[in-house]
């Protein structure tokens, strides 16, 4: 049996690997789960080391001697490139789970601006294999596992939904994300909320939720809110702790802008609006691809697409595609890792 280093900084990074490393416990393998960031709190219950903590990444590497190193793919935090790097001059092989369909290329750009590439990546579907494919810089092994933390989400989360019936006052939920930072757009999450905000005031009674980002503070989003007190018929909440899961078992109608939280919440059937300030294929152009999302890049678009899912229910997804991320998407990871161990 073998050794393997987890490693992840960004939430959904360690979302996508958690399930993960107790099916490798069970197969025999030895787990050393190593963390900072959103991560760290994530794996709270897998005793993970706080990266920030330790004397280096090299030294942590030394020490533990696994057989393969397999993290996240982290923007802001350099700790999984540097794990890349320490694998390949140490003859470790490598491996890293891209756990969303956007920013590909990105997610291998160092703070210096230069490229470095483990050995393997793992995706969640054959749409991402074709689009890093067709993008011509990737010279890793890639394979296609689904994703285990939907997997195990939306089988929770579907039963939850079974038999619910809408509110009298529609229930919206806003997932937020740094759209300026992370996409380079002009405008942020705050003007697409502002936008979904207006829309509903002038179409009639709704609570609309906002779900900060992780690396947001929530007393931003309540300044925010403060400049929609005269807008009529619409009850802005704004999330503290709540589990994204609860969000989606109450909601009639969700939006944001790119998150694959609307991907999720297209799976489970709710209608989807996503605000997209460079039109079609702006943000997440898997969300282009699904039935049930709708996409606005203004206000009077923005208008018609939320009457239209206010006035009807919940939408039917593609079931291949649901199938192709969800069917045993957790041992199908631990079977990819396992391929790169023995190769």
């Amino acid at each position: 049996m073998a050794r393997f280093m987890f490693a992840a900084h960004d939430i959904g990074g360690a979302n996508m690997l958690a399930p993960v490393m107790p099916l490798a416990i069970r197969a025999g393998h030895e787990v050393f789960p190593f963390a900072d960031g959103p991560a760290l709190a994530a794996w709270r219950g897998m005793t993970a080391k706080d990266c920030d903590k330790l004397t280096s990444l090299a030294s942590a590497v030394g020490e533990t001697a696994p057989d393969l190193i397999i993290t996240g793919t982290s923007r802001a935090s350099e700790m999984e490139r540097s794990l890349w790097r320490i694998g390949i001059e140490r003859g470790v092989t490598t491996i890293a789970v891209i756990d969303s369909w956007v920013n590909f290329h990105n997610r291998f750009i160092d703070a210096s601006g230069a490229e470095i590439l483990p050995d393997a990546i793992c995706v969640i579907d054959e749409w991402c294999r074709r689009r890093i494919e067709a993008e011509g810089w990737c010279g890793a092994r890639i394979h296609v596992v689904g994703h285990p933390h939907l997997q195990e989400r939306l089988g929770r989360t579907t039963a939850l939904r079974k038999g619910r019936t809408r509110a009298e006052t529609p229930r919206l939920t806003f997932f937020s994300e740094p759209i300026r930072e992370v996409m380079g757009f002009a405008k942020d999450q705050f003007w697409a909320a502002g936008e979904m905000v207006r829309a509903l005031g002038g179409i009639g009674p709704a609570c609309f939720t906002v779900k900060p980002h992780p690396t947001e503070k929530a007393e931003t989003w309540r300044r925010w809110r403060d400049h929609f007190k005269n807008v009529k018929h619409v009850e802005i909440e704004i999330a503290g702790e709540d589990d994204a899961e609860a969000l989606f078992i109450k909601s009639d109608v969700v939006t944001g802008i790119h998150s694959i939280a609307l991907i999720e919440a297209n799976f489970l059937g709710i209608p989807v609006i996503t605000m997209q300030p460079d039109g079609p294929a702006g943000g997440n152009p898997r969300l282009d691809t699904l039935p049930g999302v709708t996409v606005a890049s203004n206000q009077d678009e923005l208008g018609r697409a939320l009457k239209s899912a206010l006035a009807g229910g919940d939408i039917r997804p593609d079931a291949g595609v649901v199938y192709e991320v969800v069917n045993n998407a957790g041992a199908r990871l631990l079977s990819a890792i396992e391929k790169e161990n023995d190769a």
